[in-house]
């Protein structure tokens, strides 16, 4: 459904049921090992080719589906798709230059080896004892794919979602095998907010009376478990600005009702799950739970989803950081300011440790699905980046601002505008960044004094000592945040050892733990300490703001 302002597209795909989609290839792997050490035989892996592979199989392009799409990249990228022409119409994947491949994740229900298919060694589908198949494992295994097809080289490894994970492992994998990367609405690592709203989703389908350990049978799919996975989907691919847009609390129309006897206005009762939907956004999100049981199978939704949550580039291979500054392909990092399930600050991210990485950002209201919604403008950016156009933030701004203004006059006018802004901009990050170092700089010489148990603060860094990295305390930072966020509100830090003994006012005995900068832990509302133990527990102070030049008999001082 596509009405302008209201836009909330429902799915992507035309395939309504389970298996292979008509036209669709595949091709049977003899053997292949997971990074678990489970040895599979006979391994089918469906796939989609455009365009044709030239004689020295050099122009393949690797294209990344997201979880639930079948591998027809023309149902859900059908507008990035066409040939070239000069001086006109440009696309992201042109099948006149490019051998460009798209195959079906294994555990996915369109046409590779997955839980609903046979088990050689049992004559039954895998069902609950499906393998669990990493990222890295399906990257691994379309290289088999691909060498099998006579593809040499890869000059773009390109994915939305899912597909964006997939082809960040691509690069970091095979990285001379790949040139460039586009990486849409993705991330280096899946995250804690991503994993844990697989969890709830996955409990959704374990907790159907259907379900039985995966062990079902056709008839008795959990069906209803399945449904209810795919609406909590359905939100996190969405913005609540669009959805609200949308639907305005407008009550959900009567089934069979003429448009005179539909409800037109709110009434004072809500549905159960059991009842007619009394809103138009529950209607929504029930007819999509079950239209996706059409077409898709539990057991397949609990791999894909566990598959996403392996997705970590720097697994086994050295730092976060260093692993992606490692990448150094060309590479362009597509974010979506509305998007709640990878948020911007990821891609970000991404660009920002990744050497010869550019970040654009898709500006809209429909969340993550945006780069399944707004296709035209991505299609276009892609199609600048691998035409070779640099598409710094600013550039993208300044085109998109461009284009929507007529007159010769007024983008003269604008782009100056623009011009002035983003070099204010520049201007005030790097002041920023100044005033940021010399507060982390202030901060670590306090830390270092608290440590050594100096009494008072040096008034300078000593001579020839190095001045502290922003990075190192801001690594600090966050290791204690990440110690704070896996402990109980009011608890130390469990691996400092230093613990000292206090007295209350009613003579009992208690504990005071100590964590590595001297702050005294108590229990939560502790209990009347004698004074005398106060000797024993050095106090620092929380401050908040900056003093100016640091004089601490400045005026203001409170």
């Amino acid at each position: 459904e596509k009405d302008g302002a209201n836009l909330l597209v429902g799915d992507h795909m035309a395939a309504a049921v389970v298996g292979i989609p008509p036209g669709v290839d595949s091709m049977l792997i003899e053997r292949f090992s997971t990074e678990n050490g489970d040895e599979l035989e006979n391994v089918l892996i469906a796939y989609s080719t455009y365009g044709t592979l030239n004689a020295d199989g050099s122009n393949g392009v690797i294209v990344g589906h997201s979880l639930t799409s079948n591998c027809v990249v023309h149902e859900w990228w059908g507008e990035m798709m066409g040939e070239c022409v000069e001086d006109g119409k440009q696309f992201a994947l042109d099948p006149t230059t490019d051998f460009m491949v798209c195959a079906n994740y294994c555990g996915s229900p369109y046409g590779s080896t997955s839980p609903v298919t046979e088990d050689t060694r049992t004559g039954q589908p895998f069902g609950g004892n499906f393998p669990l198949f990493t990222m890295r494992d399906q990257v691994n295994l379309q290289k088999i794919l691909l060498e099998k097809l006579g593809v040499k080289h890869l000059t773009l490894a390109i994915g939305g979602s899912m597909g964006s994970m997939l082809a960040l492992e691509w690069v970091a994998s095979y990285p001379e095998f790949v040139d460039q990367a586009v990486l849409i609405a993705g991330c280096g690592r899946h995250t804690d907010w991503a994993i844990g709203m697989g969890e709830v989703q996955r409990q959704a389908i374990a907790m159907d009376s259907n379900y039985k350990e995966g062990q079902y049978e056709d008839g008795s799919a959990p069906t209803q478990g399945l449904a209810a996975a795919r609406m909590m989907a359905m939100l996190s691919y969405r913005a609540p600005t669009s959805v609200d847009e949308k639907f305005g609390r407008s009550p959900a129309t009567v089934k069979g009702a003429s448009a005179s006897n539909s409800p037109t206005t709110e009434s004072a009762t809500a549905s159960t799950p059991t009842d007619a939907p009394a809103f138009a956004v529950e209607s929504y999100l029930r007819y999509q739970g079950e239209k996706f049981i059409k077409r898709f199978d539990a057991n397949c939704y609990l791999q894909l989803t566990r598959t996403l949550d392996t997705h970590n580039v720097a697994r086994g291979r050295g730092e976060y950081d260093e692993v992606l500054g490692s990448v150094d392909h060309r590479a362009l990092v597509v974010g979506i300011d509305s998007d709640m399930l990878y948020p911007l600050k990821l891609q970000e991210e991404l660009a920002a440790y990744m050497p010869n990485a550019q970040l654009h950002t898709i500006r809209s209201p429909h969340g993550h699905d945006s780069f399944l919604i707004e296709i035209e403008s991505l299609n276009d950016v892609v199609a600048r980046f691998r035409s070779g156009v640099s598409l710094s933030a600013a550039e993208g701004e300044v085109a998109e601002l461009l284009g929507s203004l007529s007159s010769a006059a007024d983008r003269e006018e604008a782009l100056a505008e623009a011009l002035v802004a983003a070099l204010q901009r520049a201007e005030s990050a790097e002041g920023e960044t100044q005033r940021l170092y010399g507060k982390m700089q202030s901060v670590e010489r306090k830390m270092r004094v608290l440590q050594n148990g100096d009494a008072a603060e040096p008034a300078s860094t000593p001579p020839g000592a190095e001045q502290p990295e922003l990075s190192r305390l801001e690594k600090r930072v966050s290791e204690s945040r990440n110690r704070a966020s896996q402990m109980p509100w009011g608890m130390s830090d469990p691996r400092i050892p230093q613990v000292k003994s206090y007295t209350t006012g009613d003579g009992e005995e208690g504990i005071c733990k100590l964590v590595a900068d001297g702050l005294c832990i108590l229990p939560a509302n502790p209990p009347p300490i004698d004074p005398e133990c106060l000797t024993q527990v050095p106090v620092v102070p929380v401050v908040y703001g900056d003093l100016e030049g640091g004089d601490t008999t400045a005026g203001g001082w409170a």
